[in-house]
């Protein structure tokens, strides 16, 4: 009873209320400072940790940058690198001849003189060949040979009396420099006639190069396939001092040699009973672009022989220029060059056969003739076009 009485009459103090309230209001005060404080912290430490996150962002994007330029120089170097070399090897002068050099120069190199009768010269001449083995080889005179041709005595040397001339030639991909001693005879009863042993065959007359070495250049170039410039190169790593427009003069001097056997085999393969022949395209380089005009390589096959000719044509009178004087059968494709070529004049009798090979007669016919199972096998083997 007392407590409830006690209870009452400070429900009623004003003053003891206005003190709760006061207390109150200043808890209130502080929770909310405490709040705004930790709010503040909070706010801080999320605005620190975007500054250190954003900070790692942009040293992660500054490294990738820096390590792209520094790719990016080094592609640079890289690439100059590589366009220097296929300049090098691939460029518009590796396989042309400069004209300069193809008006100073002759079809072949002169004979060596002596050393010691060699005086220093300016411009085209033999290039000096420090590095190769040198072979003394001794031309003499057969028996035969030896007969004086003023008294009929014998032709003695005239001791070590010899004529000299270098040639550089290829043994077992060993190139040496050959010097040649051409023995001079004499006949001791008259003291006349002297004569001089022949020398070697040369590809080239008065040429310093074997005829085995052309042969070699020839071969490492048209089967082999590799270009002049790059055997220049080779020659280099064998201690030969050499040029391109050298290996050209060999190349040229023997295809010259050998022009009346290829022309020899063209008429064997032109006397043949049957033939095959087939042509096509050939990119002409020029300075080392393709130009627009082509040339087309032309292929006549015989039982015996295979031969080439490139041709600016695809006419009939490219097939009349392969074809020559055949008169058999011509096996070949559906090309109406080959039919044309056969008559010489309007209505005359062809002078030789066309057969068309089947897979051609195939192409035009097949599917009309052809059962529909086979066919249809034959379209999935896209032996003849799909109709549609």
């Amino acid at each position: 009873m007392l407590q409830s009485l006690m209870k009452f009459e400070r429900e009623n103090d004003l003053d003891f209320l206005r003190g709760a309230a006061q207390a109150l209001q200043d808890e209130n005060a502080r929770l909310r400072a405490e709040a705004a404080a930790r709010q503040a912290e909070l706010a801080l430490a999320q605005a620190a940790k975007e500054r250190a996150q954003a900070a790692q962002e942009q040293a992660e994007r500054d490294e990738a940058r820096a390590e792209v330029e520094r790719l990016s120089r080094e592609l640079a170097v890289l690439q100059e690198q590589l366009a220097r070399r296929i300049k090098a090897l691939y460029g518009r002068k590796s396989e042309r001849r400069k004209l300069v050099d193809a008006a100073a120069s002759s079809p072949g190199e002169a004979e060596a003189e002596p050393a010691s009768e060699r005086k220093p010269r300016r411009g085209h001449g033999p290039t000096p060949q420090p590095t190769i083995p040198v072979e003394e080889v001794i031309n003499e005179l057969t028996e035969e040979a030896r007969s004086c041709e003023h008294c009929g005595g014998t032709l003695e040397p005239r001791g070590a009396e010899a004529e000299i001339s270098e040639l550089i030639a290829i043994e077992e991909r060993r190139i040496v420099l050959e010097r040649h001693l051409r023995a001079k005879y004499q006949c001791p009863g008259c003291h006349t006639g002297v004569k001089t042993a022949p020398g070697p065959v040369k590809v080239v007359p008065g040429g310093r190069y074997a005829l085995n070495f052309a042969v070699e250049v020839a071969y490492m170039k048209y089967l082999g396939h590799l270009p002049l410039e790059r055997q220049v190169q080779l020659f280099r790593h064998d201690g030969l001092q050499i040029t391109t427009s050298t290996l050209f003069d060999q190349v040229d001097a023997l295809a010259t040699t050998l022009t009346p056997t290829y022309q020899a085999i063209w008429n064997e393969i032109q006397a043949e009973p049957v033939l095959r022949a087939d042509e096509t395209p050939w990119n002409v380089l020029f300075n080392g672009h393709t130009r627009n005009e082509r040339y087309y390589a032309w292929v006549a096959v015989s039982e015996r022989h295979v031969a080439y000719r490139l041709l600016d044509t695809r006419s009939k009178d490219g097939a009349a220029a392969i074809l020559g004087a055949f008169a058999g059968i011509l096996l070949v494709d559906g090309l109406t060059s080959y039919p044309a070529a056969a008559r010489t004049e309007p209505g005359a009798a062809p002078r030789f056969r066309v057969a068309n090979c089947m897979a051609h007669a195939l192409r035009k016919v097949g599917a009309i003739l052809l059962p529909e199972e086979f066919k249809r096998q034959l379209e999935e083997a896209g032996a003849i076009p799909t109709p549609g």
